[in-house]
């Protein structure tokens, strides 16, 4: 029917900075973020995040700080709420097996020299270029590896005294970290990695100065677990801005560490937790590789598979 000279009014809900807002319903104008039910300029916005309420990574008091509960509430890691989040309980009943082959990764790691270990508040870092991964075709570059005690990720329910996290990038943009675990020997036998890093001697100071380590760092250590079974998901980062971008590779047979080395990681970081609690699976599928061959399929004489 014709207007016959009527306006028509277009409400306009777009808000702008300093009215309330609710989180998620993307109501802010452009370059606006709803930061604790206020539209706010997140150029202006400072965040730290830690393991415990108001307290940083490195454990110390703030007034801006975020526990891992409220890491998605800061507007520059909206991610931390999404759906596809790590870490995760690998129920390995609900596991798949990939049907039309036998996947694995591919390692050509290499022993490094000249490097340095970093104490970053909660764990210890070490960067470097270590060599490449390969796996569906897609080759990825080892660029930095570190530690959270207890492990992040649990296994039906089971946590680690520990986990490794080798971090890798592939040109396309996208990541690839392994998970690694640990546990605990009976026995005080110290891990010949970990010895290699000089994890008894890592710094203790909490400023992010590196320390230099006068030996190599072969990741070529763990090729016998790098070989075997691994679960596959796709997940994120486990700290802020925890961009869902990664493909995650949890290894199914767990490395050793003492408890000497576990009681000096707790020295250095006293009171201090650097895992993140289990996210929910949000109806993502785990992949469970199965490196045992079947009567009739193709074999290498000597592999055991």
């Amino acid at each position: 029917q014709p207007l016959n000279g009527r306006n028509v009014l277009k409400s306009s809900l777009t808000l702008t900075e300093g009215e309330s807002c609710v989180a998620g319903a993307d109501l802010c104008g452009a370059d606006l973020e709803c930061f604790n039910g206020v539209c706010t300029d997140t150029s202006a916005v400072s965040c730290e995040y830690g393991y415990e309420e108001g307290k940083n990574a490195y454990g110390e008091e703030c007034s801006d700080c975020f526990s891992p509960a409220s890491w998605g509430e800061c507007p520059l890691w909206s991610d931390c709420s999404g759906l596809y989040q790590t870490p995760i309980n690998i129920i390995t009943a609900d596991t798949y097996t990939a049907a039309g082959g036998i996947e694995v990764l591919s390692t050509s790691y290499d022993s490094m020299s000249g490097l340095e270990i970093v104490n970053a508040g909660t764990t210890l870092k070490v960067a470097g270029s270590f060599g490449d991964i390969t796996v569906a075709g897609e080759t990825y570059s080892a660029l930095q590896f570190h530690f959270h005690l207890l492990s992040e990720h649990t296994i039906d329910g089971q946590y680690y005294d520990a986990e490794m996290h080798i971090v890798h990038a592939a040109p396309s943009g996208g990541l690839l970290v392994v998970g690694i675990l640990f546990q605990v020997t009976d026995e005080d036998v110290d891990n010949a990695f970990l010895s290699s890093i000089k994890w008894e001697q890592a710094p203790e100071s909490k400023n992010g100065e590196p320390v230099a380590l006068d030996g190599e760092v072969d990741l070529g250590y763990f090729s016998d677990i790098l070989g075997g079974d691994f679960y596959r998901y796709k997940g994120s980062l486990t700290t802020p801005p925890c961009s869902e971008v990664v493909e995650w590779f949890v290894m199914a047979t767990p490395s050793t560490i003492s408890p000497s080395q576990v009681a000096y990681f707790k020295e250095i970081f006293p009171g201090v937790s650097s895992y993140r609690p289990i996210q929910p699976l949000n109806g993502r599928n785990v992949l469970k590789s199965s490196l045992t061959l079947t009567e009739g399929e193709s074999c290498v004489a000597g592999a055991d598979l």
